[in-house]
């Protein structure tokens, strides 16, 4: 029985993160010309370019507002850098 309720929960918040990501990509339809929205996979993950705006720059700016986003792919976050001596 707990895990039927715990699936039911899980079904919910994952329509309510699809739904909180789809209308975050219709909010950004007002400046489709200057932005790539990067693949539309995971309803947990949005992956956008905004061309002539590094990536740093907008985190930092973002961060001030208490939103705070990653500038990098997580799957090159575990490559380890030999370093010779």
């Amino acid at each position: 029985k707990a895990i039927n309720s715990a699936m039911q929960n899980v079904a919910v918040q994952y329509s309510y993160v699809k739904d909180l990501k789809n209308k975050f990509i219709a909010n950004l339809e007002s400046i489709k010309d200057k932005i790539v929205i990067n693949g539309n996979g995971s309803p947990y993950i949005v992956s956008i370019s905004i061309d002539g705006i590094r990536g740093e720059t907008v985190l930092h700016m973002l961060e001030s507002e208490d939103v705070i986003i990653g500038t990098g792919s997580a799957c090159s976050s575990s490559k380890m850098r030999m370093h010779s001596l």
